[in-house]
């Protein structure tokens, strides 16, 4: 009958929807230590930790890239993972790379990420970042604008910010007290950072 009909293409729809619901409920699995190439940012990711849901970058996939952001966050298989690295040699030797943001996840950006980026004029350096590994922006030698936005920076290693524009300036948050500061100023000048900065 035209009931039973009725009734059956609803079973079918309820079936549909909950099947789709445990679907958004059960995202896809993404594995450690695995890669997955973002199409929107073309953007190249590792997992770092699955449980916890982290992730580095890896590299960009357009060598070609001038102005380039790090989210805070980024959606993998369908799961939100958080963005907390930048790997070793990231975006080594990018030419055409003038301006990069740093998200406010990322607490480490690590060995010769950023090095040899000879038009790179522009640094934004997220919140949470705790250590700027050895070499990170050496030889960038356009660097004339750097923001640290946080004030969680406990190691800034050797060269990292050797070889950058001699007038290179410096804008520091203002979250942050006098003394860390005149500590934080003493570690960039440690790490290569030129004698004639100007810090704000």
């Amino acid at each position: 009958s035209h009931v039973d009909a009725a009734y059956y293409y609803l079973l079918q729809a309820k079936d549909a929807l909950v099947k789709s619901k445990a679907k958004q409920d059960n995202p896809g699995k993404i594995e450690n230590n695995k890669k997955y190439t973002d199409i929107k940012s073309k953007i190249q990711y590792k997992v770092l930790n699955a449980s916890q849901r982290t992730v580095a970058v890896v590299t960009y996939t357009n060598k070609n890239v001038s102005n380039l952001t790090i989210p805070g966050s980024v959606t993998i298989n369908g799961v939100k993972c958080r963005v907390t690295e930048i790997n070793n040699k990231a975006f080594k030797n990018f030419e055409n790379l003038k301006k990069v943001t740093i998200g406010q996840n990322v607490t480490k950006i690590g060995k010769q990420s950023f090095y040899g980026c000879g038009k790179l004029t522009t640094v934004v350096i997220g919140t949470n970042v705790k250590t700027i590994e050895k070499q990170s922006f050496q030889n960038c030698d356009k660097l004339k604008r750097l923001t640290l936005k946080g004030n969680k920076i406990t190691s800034i290693k050797s060269c990292a910010f050797k070889n950058t524009y001699a007038k290179i300036r410096v804008k520091l948050t203002e979250k942050m007290s006098r003394q860390k500061k005149d500590a934080l100023k003493k570690k960039l000048k440690k790490a290569g950072i030129s004698k004639k900065a100007v810090f704000k």
